[in-house]
């Protein structure tokens, strides 16, 4: 009696070369996107022979194998350094992942995916080595399995189609950076790219007060891909303008980029520093002086008396702590105290040229400044005569001398924008331009 012989397995060879991070991939002499799904006619199974060029190992190659819905283990080779060749039956699904170490963490890679049949699946798949958009779709789409979050200050983690699966950032300016961290399929994760696509940021120095003039995932998919198992990718995304800042989730078809989906946050301007407006208490006095009448004499008078003075002065504070980049949105509390404190220079406001201000400023965000430091003042000294002599001259012909001095001062200050509207209001004026 004759015997029917049994049809050979199908070959397919695949090279992997490149570095860890980002490999090349080859299926059959084709050069393949990384996390390619492909679909296999192979009705009496696959032998699939992968090459390994270093610094890539096929030690390090791992897999996800499925026949009938049913994990499993493939029979496959002896392993090296540089070859391996798996032996898949038909109606297989198989995943090859690249996994390695980076900082002590482990990273994988996905290579590509095989589905090994008799005839190519319709729909998420295309026997042309690359996903459709469909098939991205539908991967996008996947109801994951549960995977723990816990986003950092500034990250935020969401879906391929952009839905946020974590809370946006209280408190971004244009200074920061963002970590977006997509949770996707496995066959989807490293075909996605995430990148800004809002205005880019224009470096400017702002200062406060410079403008003064004194969803859920598509509940029909889970059908595609119920309980998939996800992984994450991080993204590091920056260089926003202020104002409404914009993501966008893409996906690489071959050379060709589908915009899967997007999101939205907002991002605060950032400040040099800030001018502010308020009073100041010294010791140093620097009276003007000039004659009066007295008990019928004329004697000379002083414009100030007393043991201190109080006077308008206007200040400008860098925010040195904060790299001259300051959100001031953010609250205070979260940096440290000794953070609280800037420089200051400034000046008196009704003689500006003869004051002039150094010291240490708190400020409570932003708002309200207290100020403690050094007035150099050009103060005016009688030169031979003293306040209550006798003068028969003029005012102007007083024996006037000036000279510098200096003293502490204690100043309260609050930003040039509400300083001025209150000053409008007390003298009257608010409705000045």
């Amino acid at each position: 009696m004759g015997r029917i012989a049994a049809a050979d397995p199908r070959t397919m060879a695949a090279a992997v070369s490149g570095n860890e991070d980002a490999p090349t991939v080859t299926l059959d002499g084709a050069a393949t996107a990384l996390g390619t799904v492909k679909d296999v006619p192979a009705p009496d199974g696959l032998n699939l022979s992968v090459a390994c060029t270093s610094p890539l190992d096929c030690q390090k190659l791992v897999f996800d194998f499925r026949q009938n819905g049913q994990p499993g283990q493939p029979p496959m080779s002896s392993v090296t350094l540089t070859s391996i060749t798996y032996n898949l039956p038909t109606n297989a699904r198989f995943v090859l992942v690249y996994k390695h170490k980076v900082n002590g963490a482990d990273r994988s890679v996905t290579l590509f995916t095989l589905n090994v049949g008799v005839t190519p699946s319709p729909g998420p798949t295309d026997t042309g080595g690359g996903a459709t958009a469909g098939s991205l779709y539908k991967l996008a789409t996947t109801q994951c399995q549960r995977i723990e979050m816990a986003p950092g200050p500034r990250e935020v983690f969401v879906t391929p189609l952009g839905t946020t699966l974590t809370l946006l950032p209280s408190y971004f300016s244009e200074a920061d950076t963002l970590t977006v961290t997509v949770v996707a399929d496995v066959h989807l994760i490293y075909s996605l790219q995430v990148r800004r696509k809002s205005a880019i940021r224009m470096v400017t120095g702002r200062i406060l007060g410079e403008d003064q003039q004194l969803p859920r995932l598509d509940r029909q998919a889970e059908t595609a891909a119920a309980k998939a198992p996800c992984t994450t990718r991080s993204f590091t995304v920056t260089n926003f303008a202020p104002g409404a800042g914009e993501i966008e989730i893409v996906a690489s078809i071959d050379a060709n980029p589908v915009t899967l989906g997007s999101f939205q946050l907002l991002v605060d301007p950032v400040y040099q520093g800030m001018f502010s407006i308020g009073a100041l208490w010294t010791p140093l006095l620097s009276p003007d002086f000039n004659v009066a009448t007295r008990n019928g004499q004329q004697v000379i008078v002083a414009s100030e008396t007393g043991d201190r003075r109080m006077a308008y002065m206007f200040l400008f504070t860098p925010f040195v702590w904060d790299g001259l980049e300051r959100d001031v949105r953010r609250p205070m509390l979260q940096r440290k105290y000794y953070e609280w404190v800037n420089p200051s220079v400034g000046f008196v406001l009704n003689d500006p040229l003869n004051h002039v201000l150094l010291g240490a400023t708190v400020d409570l965000q932003s708002a309200l400044l207290i100020t403690g430091g050094a007035i150099f003042s050009h103060v005016r000294e009688l030169d031979g005569v003293k306040v209550g002599d006798p003068f028969a001259g003029a005012a102007s012909d007083l024996p006037v001398q000036r000279h510098w001095k200096s003293d502490w001062f204690l100043g309260v200050s609050v930003d040039v924008r509400v300083g001025v509207k209150l000053l409008r209001a007390v003298l009257g004026t608010a409705g000045g331009g």
